[in-house]
């Protein structure tokens, strides 16, 4: 219906039309895609007769298309669960330690209440810090679970600032405790991208945990740092992100292969290969751009420039 009211609306307006897909329903029930574009025909008094056109067959083309984006979900959802068995571990250290000041104050509490030294003001602030702690470990779990869920190609209006907050909060404790430097510095009024927030996290996850392993050598010396910055580009249309550490960097033949499938620089059971595939593709879905500078034994330094949402 659709395709015969837009045929119809250029035929009114005496405008060719092109590369139109349709869906047709053949005979034997099988379905299939067409491509058509046209040019109207005139008659003596300019008035619209007929179109001639072409019609051409892409049932093939738009089955590889939605196999190779099945398989494309399907990486994603593969490099999705290795990345969250990465952050498991700073996810448990996260939660355990609001646990143990729980514990210790319920303990204290209990022995305060057998020794009949029972102060209630003083019990009041140990139970609003517990609540409190409460709170902390259900909005890791439920950020761990929206991290975790299926994958979801829904684009909404994004704030990348809340985007940076939400990755930190499940890997951020992870680095403080490998004395890893983290600095931020975003535009002041930077506006909203039209995106993904749990695709993006699941870049901004995949970039905190390369940059992990290169300062593993420099957290043993100290000075690990990672910078995330995000400016408005010139002409307000795009937002660039620059993620930098000063790790190991990447050799200078690896560099281009990086974002190649099953590619992997570290050792064997410490990488899919997947995750910055994955983290380009997201960007490519998002509009946008990502590439890659790095010095051997300096650093490196990923940016991302997507899009700014239109407001509608």
């Amino acid at each position: 219906v659709r395709m015969k009211e837009y045929i119809e609306a250029k035929a009114a307006a005496g405008e060719p039309f092109a590369l139109v897909e349709h869906l047709v329903v053949y005979q034997d029930g099988g379905i299939g895609y067409m491509e058509c574009s046209g040019k109207p025909m005139f008659d003596q008094d300019g008035k619209v007769v007929g179109y001639r056109g072409v019609d051409r067959d892409i049932t093939i083309r738009k089955t590889e298309e939605a196999e190779r984006r099945s398989l494309e979900i399907k990486a994603l959802a593969h490099s999705k669960l290795a990345t969250l068995g990465e952050v498991a571990t700073g996810v448990a250290h996260e939660i355990n330690q609001p646990l143990t000041y729980i514990s210790t104050m319920i303990q204290s509490l209990q022995e305060d209440l057998q020794l009949n030294d029972f102060d209630a003001q003083s019990a009041l602030v140990r139970l609003g810090e517990s609540i409190r702690q409460v709170d902390r470990i259900t909005e890791i779990v439920s950020h761990l679970r929206t991290f975790g869920r299926n994958y979801d190609t829904t684009f909404n209006s994004v704030d990348l600032r809340q985007v940076l907050d939400n990755t930190l909060l499940l890997i951020g404790d992870r680095m403080r405790n490998m004395k890893i430097n983290v600095q931020t510095d975003f535009e002041v009024g930077l506006p909203k991208i039209k995106g993904n927030s749990s695709q993006l996290e699941q870049v901004l996850t995949n970039m905190f945990q390369n940059s992990i392993y290169a300062l593993d050598h420099r957290t043993q010396l100290g000075g690990a740092e990672i910078k995330i910055k995000a400016v408005l580009e010139v002409g307000g249309d795009a937002v660039r992100i620059e993620f930098s550490d000063n790790g190991t960097g990447i050799a200078p033949a690896h560099l281009e292969k990086i974002f190649e499938p099953f590619f992997s620089t570290k050792e064997v059971g410490h990488g899919t290969g997947l995750g910055l595939p994955i983290v380009y593709g997201i960007v490519q879905d998002h509009g946008g751009s990502i590439n890659c500078q790095s010095e051997w034994n300096e650093g490196t330094t990923m940016t991302i420039v997507l899009p700014v949402g239109k407001e509608t």
